[in-house]
């Protein structure tokens, strides 16, 4: 049906447009938003699904905050290193990530990249800290946790 997102800071609801141009021109569309945010959760905050634990995580790259890139926690058992099912991943921004994790021991993948025009894309991190990962972190059983990971532009090998 023909329908239009409000976005009042928060995306809860869609209303068919006919009723949004009514209410727009009556000014009762201001109650409809008031009424509408009620219980929308307006936070940064992940809600944390069961058997879960908030992962927030911290990125370094020569002691500043990644920019950007992506962080994947690959369970350590070894038949879920292939099994890209099981891995987890979030985005790095300003040095900062989020992500929800069973509580587990996991190799740690971080990669950035840039972008050619023609699609390929050149890794910006050395491979110890993606394919050839050193990383390694542990998810223990509690509400959430944080990590840090300190990584080098020239690591030694």
């Amino acid at each position: 049906m023909f329908t239009e997102i409000l976005n009042a800071g928060n995306m809860c609801h869609m209303l068919p447009i006919e009723i949004v141009r009514n209410k727009l021109q009556s000014g009762l569309l201001l109650t409809l938003l008031v009424l509408q945010n009620v219980g929308c959760k307006q936070s940064d905050e992940l809600t944390v699904l069961s058997g879960r634990v908030l992962v927030k995580g911290t990125v370094l790259l020569d002691g500043q905050p990644l920019d950007t890139g992506m962080v994947t926690l690959v369970p350590a058992d070894s038949s879920a290193t292939t099994d890209q099912d099981k891995w987890i991943m979030g985005n790095i921004k300003d040095g900062k990530f989020q992500v929800q994790a069973g509580p587990n021991s996991y190799v740690v993948r971080i990669q950035k990249y840039e972008y050619q025009k023609r699609g390929d894309a050149k890794p910006l991190l050395n491979e110890k800290y993606d394919k050839k990962t050193t990383l390694k972190a542990t998810v223990p059983e509690q509400k959430s946790t944080e990590l840090l990971f300190e990584l080098k532009s020239n690591p030694e090998t």
